[in-house]
């Protein structure tokens, strides 16, 4: 029998799993020597996640009632976006901290986030989701571009405040 993935929209008490989420994935990147992420187990948010929940924009998933994944889809561009992709007109949402649980690990479960995001993407009628990532992972440009995202353009040596690093950006066109 299928497992079924459960998208819940994040509420204030949820604030704790979703950091817990967001922990176990820093610290994972921690372990195969990245330094993505690395902010979170400082104690900081660069997303405000909070205000994010206030919002309405934090989303984690749950299969057979175990927490395995998350993401942030924001209604309207940070200040990261603005500097990625110039200003719009609230046309786009954009899709950002997608991680999941490790037990999760080499299973749909990212994929079928992935989709979810487009189908709140498309019940707020916007043209399309826009994301971003870095350049030097391959696999998770292979991954996007497997979701159907589509290759924009490269910014070459972003500060991103903990390092200089090259972002592919990408966008999801809704039909």
């Amino acid at each position: 029998m299928k497992k079924t993935l459960q998208i819940h929209q994040a509420t204030a008490k949820d604030h704790r799993v979703i950091k817990e989420i967001l922990t176990q994935t820093a610290e994972w990147l921690k372990s195969i020597g990245s330094t993505q992420w690395s902010e979170v187990l400082q104690g900081k948010d660069n997303h405000n996640t909070p205000k994010a929940i206030e919002r309405g924009e934090v989303y984690y998933a749950t299969l057979d009632g175990k927490v395995a994944g998350m993401f942030i889809l924001w209604n309207q561009q940070s200040n990261w976006d603005k500097e990625m992709w110039g200003a719009d007109n609230q046309e786009w949402m954009y899709l950002h901290r997608v991680n999941i649980m490790r037990e999760f690990a080499g299973t749909s479960v990212a994929h079928d986030i992935v989709e979810e995001a487009k189908k709140i993407a498309m019940e707020r009628q916007v043209k399309g989701i826009r994301l971003d990532c870095m350049a030097e992972k391959e696999y998770l440009n292979a991954f996007y571009k497997a979701a159907g995202f589509t290759f924009v353009k490269e910014i070459k040596n972003y500060d991103t405040g903990v390092e200089k690093a090259d972002f592919n950006l990408y966008h999801y066109l809704l039909p």
